[in-house]
Protein backbone atom coordinates (compact mmCIF):
# COMPACT_ATOMS: atom_id res chain seq x y z
CA UNK A 1 0.00 0.00 0.00
CA UNK A 2 1.46 3.34 -1.01
CA UNK A 3 1.44 6.41 1.20
CA UNK A 4 -1.02 8.16 -1.10
CA UNK A 5 -3.53 5.32 -0.74
CA UNK A 6 -3.40 4.93 3.01
CA UNK A 7 -6.18 6.23 5.22
CA UNK A 8 -5.91 8.24 8.37
CA UNK A 9 -8.01 8.96 11.40
CA UNK A 10 -8.12 12.58 12.47
CA UNK A 11 -7.96 13.45 16.16
CA UNK A 12 -11.23 14.62 17.72
CA UNK A 13 -12.40 18.02 16.52
CA UNK A 14 -12.49 20.52 19.35
CA UNK A 15 -15.90 21.51 20.68
CA UNK A 16 -14.51 24.26 22.91
CA UNK A 17 -12.60 26.42 20.45
CA UNK A 18 -13.40 28.16 17.19
CA UNK A 19 -16.66 29.40 15.64
CA UNK A 20 -18.41 26.05 16.13
CA UNK A 21 -17.67 25.75 19.84
CA UNK A 22 -20.45 23.98 21.76
CA UNK A 23 -21.03 25.97 24.94
CA UNK A 24 -23.71 23.74 26.44
CA UNK A 25 -23.17 21.72 29.60
CA UNK A 26 -22.46 17.97 29.16
CA UNK A 27 -25.95 17.17 30.48
CA UNK A 28 -27.78 19.39 28.01
CA UNK A 29 -25.43 18.44 25.18
CA UNK A 30 -26.44 14.81 25.27
CA UNK A 31 -30.01 15.24 26.47
CA UNK A 32 -31.55 14.76 23.02
CA UNK A 33 -32.16 11.22 21.85
CA UNK A 34 -30.78 10.18 18.50
CA UNK A 35 -33.31 10.55 15.74
CA UNK A 36 -34.57 7.41 13.96
CA UNK A 37 -32.84 6.83 10.63
CA UNK A 38 -35.33 4.63 8.81
CA UNK A 39 -36.90 6.74 6.12
CA UNK A 40 -40.59 6.32 6.92
CA UNK A 41 -40.10 6.28 10.69
CA UNK A 42 -37.96 9.40 10.58
CA UNK A 43 -40.40 11.31 8.39
CA UNK A 44 -43.48 10.23 10.32
CA UNK A 45 -42.07 11.28 13.69
CA UNK A 46 -41.02 14.70 12.40
CA UNK A 47 -44.38 15.32 10.71
CA UNK A 48 -46.31 14.48 13.88
CA UNK A 49 -44.15 16.79 16.00
CA UNK A 50 -44.43 19.72 13.60
CA UNK A 51 -48.15 19.28 12.95
CA UNK A 52 -48.81 19.27 16.69
CA UNK A 53 -46.87 22.53 16.84
CA UNK A 54 -49.18 24.00 14.25
CA UNK A 55 -46.60 24.36 11.48
CA UNK A 56 -48.05 24.65 7.94
CA UNK A 57 -46.39 21.66 6.27
CA UNK A 58 -48.98 20.06 3.95
CA UNK A 59 -46.43 19.70 1.16
CA UNK A 60 -43.99 17.66 3.24
CA UNK A 61 -46.71 15.63 4.92
CA UNK A 62 -48.01 14.44 1.58
CA UNK A 63 -45.12 14.40 -0.85
CA UNK A 64 -42.33 13.02 1.34
CA UNK A 65 -44.17 9.71 1.58
CA UNK A 66 -44.49 9.48 -2.19
CA UNK A 67 -42.37 10.42 -5.15
CA UNK A 68 -40.29 13.55 -5.46
CA UNK A 69 -41.18 16.37 -7.78
CA UNK A 70 -39.67 15.99 -11.28
CA UNK A 71 -37.98 19.40 -11.04
CA UNK A 72 -36.06 18.28 -7.94
CA UNK A 73 -33.64 16.40 -10.21
CA UNK A 74 -32.15 12.91 -9.81
CA UNK A 75 -30.38 11.78 -6.66
CA UNK A 76 -26.80 11.38 -7.81
CA UNK A 77 -23.97 9.44 -6.18
CA UNK A 78 -21.22 11.90 -5.19
CA UNK A 79 -17.81 11.46 -6.79
CA UNK A 80 -14.66 13.49 -6.21
CA UNK A 81 -13.80 15.99 -8.91
CA UNK A 82 -10.44 15.44 -10.65
CA UNK A 83 -7.75 18.05 -10.14
CA UNK A 84 -8.09 19.26 -13.75
CA UNK A 85 -11.75 20.09 -13.18
CA UNK A 86 -10.88 22.08 -10.07
CA UNK A 87 -8.21 23.95 -12.02
CA UNK A 88 -10.92 25.02 -14.47
CA UNK A 89 -13.02 26.16 -11.52
CA UNK A 90 -10.12 28.26 -10.25
CA UNK A 91 -9.60 29.81 -13.69
CA UNK A 92 -13.29 30.71 -13.96
CA UNK A 93 -13.19 32.23 -10.47
CA UNK A 94 -10.58 34.76 -11.60
CA UNK A 95 -13.15 36.40 -13.87
CA UNK A 96 -16.36 35.57 -11.99
CA UNK A 97 -18.19 38.39 -10.26
CA UNK A 98 -20.82 38.28 -7.53
CA UNK A 99 -24.09 36.47 -8.13
CA UNK A 100 -26.62 38.53 -10.07
CA UNK A 101 -29.88 39.11 -8.22
CA UNK A 102 -33.26 39.64 -9.88
CA UNK A 103 -36.69 40.73 -8.66
CA UNK A 104 -36.51 41.54 -4.94
CA UNK A 105 -39.63 40.88 -2.85
CA UNK A 106 -40.61 41.06 0.82
CA UNK A 107 -39.60 37.63 2.14
CA UNK A 108 -42.24 36.69 4.71
CA UNK A 109 -45.14 35.93 2.36
CA UNK A 110 -43.00 34.13 -0.23
CA UNK A 111 -41.23 31.98 2.36
CA UNK A 112 -44.51 31.15 4.10
CA UNK A 113 -45.88 29.92 0.79
CA UNK A 114 -42.78 27.81 0.18
CA UNK A 115 -43.03 26.27 3.66
CA UNK A 116 -46.57 25.12 2.92
CA UNK A 117 -45.62 23.73 -0.50
CA UNK A 118 -42.09 22.43 0.04
CA UNK A 119 -41.67 19.09 -1.71
CA UNK A 120 -39.49 16.06 -1.23
CA UNK A 121 -36.31 15.79 -3.22
CA UNK A 122 -35.29 12.55 -4.89
CA UNK A 123 -32.59 12.10 -2.23
CA UNK A 124 -35.20 12.33 0.55
CA UNK A 125 -36.33 8.88 -0.55
CA UNK A 126 -32.85 7.41 0.08
CA UNK A 127 -32.43 5.72 3.46
CA UNK A 128 -29.14 5.36 5.31
CA UNK A 129 -27.25 5.83 8.56
CA UNK A 130 -25.08 8.63 7.20
CA UNK A 131 -25.89 12.05 5.87
CA UNK A 132 -23.78 12.52 2.73
CA UNK A 133 -22.80 15.99 1.59
CA UNK A 134 -20.94 16.84 -1.61
CA UNK A 135 -19.80 20.45 -1.65
CA UNK A 136 -17.33 22.61 -3.51
CA UNK A 137 -15.66 25.57 -1.82
CA UNK A 138 -14.04 28.63 -3.38
CA UNK A 139 -11.77 31.04 -1.53
CA UNK A 140 -10.55 34.20 -3.20
CA UNK A 141 -7.47 35.12 -1.16
CA UNK A 142 -5.53 33.14 -2.15
CA UNK A 143 -7.65 31.62 -4.90
CA UNK A 144 -8.32 28.01 -3.99
CA UNK A 145 -11.01 25.40 -4.67
CA UNK A 146 -11.80 22.34 -2.58
CA UNK A 147 -14.12 19.48 -3.50
CA UNK A 148 -15.41 17.55 -0.47
CA UNK A 149 -17.53 14.45 -0.01
CA UNK A 150 -18.48 14.10 3.63
CA UNK A 151 -20.28 11.43 5.69
CA UNK A 152 -21.81 12.21 9.12
CA UNK A 153 -23.84 9.94 11.42
CA UNK A 154 -25.98 10.80 14.44
CA UNK A 155 -23.34 9.29 16.76
CA UNK A 156 -21.00 12.03 15.43
CA UNK A 157 -18.80 9.65 13.50
CA UNK A 158 -17.99 10.19 9.85
CA UNK A 159 -15.48 10.41 7.06
CA UNK A 160 -14.37 12.73 4.31
CA UNK A 161 -12.69 12.71 0.90
CA UNK A 162 -11.09 15.99 -0.15
CA UNK A 163 -9.57 17.10 -3.45
CA UNK A 164 -8.09 20.57 -3.80
CA UNK A 165 -6.46 22.86 -6.31
CA UNK A 166 -3.72 23.93 -6.00
CA UNK A 167 -3.07 20.29 -5.17
CA UNK A 168 -1.79 19.23 -1.76
CA UNK A 169 0.64 16.45 -0.91
CA UNK A 170 -1.75 13.77 -2.20
CA UNK A 171 -4.47 13.92 -4.84
CA UNK A 172 -7.26 12.84 -2.46
CA UNK A 173 -6.98 13.48 1.28
CA UNK A 174 -8.87 10.82 3.26
CA UNK A 175 -10.21 11.73 6.69
CA UNK A 176 -11.90 9.60 9.33
CA UNK A 177 -13.80 10.23 12.60
CA UNK A 178 -14.90 7.62 15.14
CA UNK A 179 -18.16 8.00 17.16
CA UNK A 180 -18.19 11.22 19.17
CA UNK A 181 -15.22 12.80 17.42
CA UNK A 182 -17.16 15.33 15.32
CA UNK A 183 -17.90 17.04 18.59
CA UNK A 184 -19.25 20.36 17.31
CA UNK A 185 -22.32 18.86 15.56
CA UNK A 186 -25.52 17.79 17.29
CA UNK A 187 -25.64 14.18 18.58
CA UNK A 188 -29.11 13.86 17.02
CA UNK A 189 -31.14 16.13 14.80
CA UNK A 190 -30.24 19.79 14.45
CA UNK A 191 -33.72 20.50 13.03
CA UNK A 192 -36.18 19.26 15.67
CA UNK A 193 -37.91 22.65 15.66
CA UNK A 194 -37.12 26.30 14.98
CA UNK A 195 -35.69 26.71 18.47
CA UNK A 196 -33.21 23.87 17.90
CA UNK A 197 -32.07 25.42 14.62
CA UNK A 198 -31.62 28.82 16.25
CA UNK A 199 -29.75 27.23 19.17
CA UNK A 200 -27.28 25.66 16.75
CA UNK A 201 -26.84 28.93 14.88
CA UNK A 202 -26.34 30.81 18.14
CA UNK A 203 -23.45 28.54 19.17
CA UNK A 204 -21.79 29.05 15.81
CA UNK A 205 -22.39 32.72 15.05
CA UNK A 206 -23.89 34.44 18.07
CA UNK A 207 -27.07 36.51 18.16
CA UNK A 208 -29.76 34.93 15.97
CA UNK A 209 -31.50 38.31 15.79
CA UNK A 210 -28.67 39.25 13.40
CA UNK A 211 -29.79 38.14 9.92
CA UNK A 212 -26.25 37.63 8.60
CA UNK A 213 -25.56 35.23 11.48
CA UNK A 214 -28.69 33.25 10.58
CA UNK A 215 -27.69 32.87 6.92
CA UNK A 216 -24.16 31.84 7.86
CA UNK A 217 -25.46 29.39 10.42
CA UNK A 218 -27.80 27.72 7.92
CA UNK A 219 -24.93 27.39 5.45
CA UNK A 220 -22.75 25.91 8.20
CA UNK A 221 -25.44 23.31 8.98
CA UNK A 222 -25.64 22.46 5.28
CA UNK A 223 -21.92 21.57 5.43
CA UNK A 224 -22.63 18.68 7.80
CA UNK A 225 -26.29 17.68 7.46
CA UNK A 226 -28.63 16.41 4.74
CA UNK A 227 -31.99 17.56 6.11
CA UNK A 228 -35.09 15.88 4.75
CA UNK A 229 -38.25 17.64 3.65
CA UNK A 230 -39.79 18.47 7.04
CA UNK A 231 -36.42 19.54 8.42
CA UNK A 232 -35.92 21.93 5.50
CA UNK A 233 -39.34 23.42 6.17
CA UNK A 234 -38.23 24.07 9.75
CA UNK A 235 -35.18 25.94 8.45
CA UNK A 236 -37.36 27.97 6.08
CA UNK A 237 -39.52 28.96 9.06
CA UNK A 238 -36.41 30.34 10.77
CA UNK A 239 -35.62 32.42 7.68
CA UNK A 240 -39.20 33.64 7.44
CA UNK A 241 -39.03 34.93 11.02
CA UNK A 242 -35.65 36.67 10.55
CA UNK A 243 -36.01 40.33 9.50
CA UNK A 244 -34.62 42.22 7.75
CA UNK A 245 -33.72 39.98 4.82
CA UNK A 246 -34.50 40.27 1.10
CA UNK A 247 -36.05 37.61 -1.14
CA UNK A 248 -35.10 37.28 -4.83
CA UNK A 249 -37.29 35.12 -7.03
CA UNK A 250 -34.57 34.19 -9.55
CA UNK A 251 -30.91 33.48 -8.83
CA UNK A 252 -28.45 31.19 -10.67
CA UNK A 253 -25.69 29.34 -8.81
CA UNK A 254 -22.26 28.35 -10.17
CA UNK A 255 -23.62 24.97 -11.27
CA UNK A 256 -26.19 26.72 -13.49
CA UNK A 257 -29.14 25.82 -11.26
CA UNK A 258 -31.98 28.32 -10.91
CA UNK A 259 -33.10 29.02 -7.37
CA UNK A 260 -34.41 31.69 -5.06
CA UNK A 261 -32.07 34.03 -3.21
CA UNK A 262 -32.11 35.27 0.39
CA UNK A 263 -29.72 38.09 1.26
CA UNK A 264 -28.67 39.88 4.44
CA UNK A 265 -26.45 42.95 4.10
CA UNK A 266 -24.16 44.54 6.66
CA UNK A 267 -22.19 47.75 6.50
CA UNK A 268 -19.44 46.31 4.31
CA UNK A 269 -20.46 42.78 3.41
CA UNK A 270 -23.36 40.71 2.11
CA UNK A 271 -24.46 37.12 2.68
CA UNK A 272 -26.49 35.20 0.09
CA UNK A 273 -28.26 31.85 0.39
CA UNK A 274 -29.55 30.20 -2.79
CA UNK A 275 -32.38 27.71 -2.22
CA UNK A 276 -34.15 25.27 -4.50
CA UNK A 277 -37.52 26.86 -5.39
CA UNK A 278 -39.51 23.66 -4.75
CA UNK A 279 -37.62 21.55 -2.21
CA UNK A 280 -36.05 24.35 -0.14
CA UNK A 281 -32.63 22.67 -0.30
CA UNK A 282 -29.58 24.90 0.14
CA UNK A 283 -27.91 25.09 -3.28
CA UNK A 284 -25.21 27.67 -2.55
CA UNK A 285 -23.91 30.27 -0.13
CA UNK A 286 -21.91 33.38 -1.04
CA UNK A 287 -20.10 35.89 1.13
CA UNK A 288 -19.11 39.12 -0.62
CA UNK A 289 -17.42 42.27 0.62
CA UNK A 290 -18.09 45.80 -0.59
CA UNK A 291 -15.16 47.45 -2.39
CA UNK A 292 -14.77 50.77 -4.25
CA UNK A 293 -15.43 48.88 -7.51
CA UNK A 294 -18.42 46.86 -6.28
CA UNK A 295 -19.03 43.54 -4.53
CA UNK A 296 -16.05 41.15 -4.27
CA UNK A 297 -16.78 37.48 -3.53
CA UNK A 298 -14.54 36.17 -0.73
CA UNK A 299 -16.06 32.72 -0.18
CA UNK A 300 -18.50 30.61 -2.17
CA UNK A 301 -20.05 27.26 -1.17
CA UNK A 302 -21.72 25.12 -3.83
CA UNK A 303 -23.79 22.21 -2.50
CA UNK A 304 -23.84 19.61 -5.26
CA UNK A 305 -25.57 16.79 -3.37
CA UNK A 306 -27.32 16.22 -0.05
CA UNK A 307 -28.22 12.54 0.27
CA UNK A 308 -27.96 9.52 2.59
CA UNK A 309 -26.00 6.26 2.66
CA UNK A 310 -25.50 3.16 4.80
CA UNK A 311 -21.74 3.13 4.17
CA UNK A 312 -18.77 5.45 3.92
CA UNK A 313 -15.82 5.26 1.54
CA UNK A 314 -14.12 2.88 3.97
CA UNK A 315 -15.55 0.71 6.77
CA UNK A 316 -13.58 -1.11 9.50
CA UNK A 317 -13.31 -4.80 8.60
CA UNK A 318 -13.97 -6.00 12.17
CA UNK A 319 -15.40 -4.45 15.31
CA UNK A 320 -16.72 -0.89 15.22
CA UNK A 321 -13.72 0.39 17.17
CA UNK A 322 -11.23 -0.83 14.56
CA UNK A 323 -9.27 2.08 13.17
CA UNK A 324 -7.91 2.66 9.68
CA UNK A 325 -4.10 2.49 9.41
CA UNK A 326 -2.33 5.70 10.27
CA UNK A 327 -0.08 7.13 7.52
CA UNK A 328 3.12 9.07 7.87
CA UNK A 329 2.33 12.61 9.10
CA UNK A 330 4.33 14.26 6.31
CA UNK A 331 2.26 12.49 3.65
CA UNK A 332 -1.12 13.56 5.02
CA UNK A 333 -1.08 16.96 6.72
CA UNK A 334 -4.12 17.51 8.88
CA UNK A 335 -6.95 19.40 7.18
CA UNK A 336 -8.03 22.56 8.97
CA UNK A 337 -11.40 21.39 10.21
CA UNK A 338 -13.03 24.83 10.06
CA UNK A 339 -11.74 25.95 6.66
CA UNK A 340 -15.13 25.30 5.07
CA UNK A 341 -17.14 27.43 7.48
CA UNK A 342 -18.77 30.63 6.28
CA UNK A 343 -17.04 33.82 7.32
CA UNK A 344 -17.56 34.85 10.95
CA UNK A 345 -19.99 37.64 11.62
CA UNK A 346 -18.57 41.00 10.67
Amino acid sequence: MTGADRTRRLPPVSATKGPLADTRTPVSRFAGALRPRTLLGHTAVKIVVLLLAGSPLPGCAIRSAGSARPDAGPCTTPRNAPTAQLQQAVDSTRIAGPTRLWYPHPPATRLHQLIGQVSASSCDLTAGTYDVIHLRLWRSDPIMVRDIIRWRADDRSGAQLLTSYPRGYVEVTKDWWLPGEISFVEPGSAFTDSGTVRDGIHRRYGDTAEPQAVLRGIASLANWYSPRCVERATTLAVLRDTPPITYYSRVIDRAGRIGIGITATGRNDRDLLILHPSTGEVLAYEHARRTPTGWHVENYFLYLTHTHSSQRWWEPPGASNDEPPLPSPHLHPRVKSNWDLPSPAA
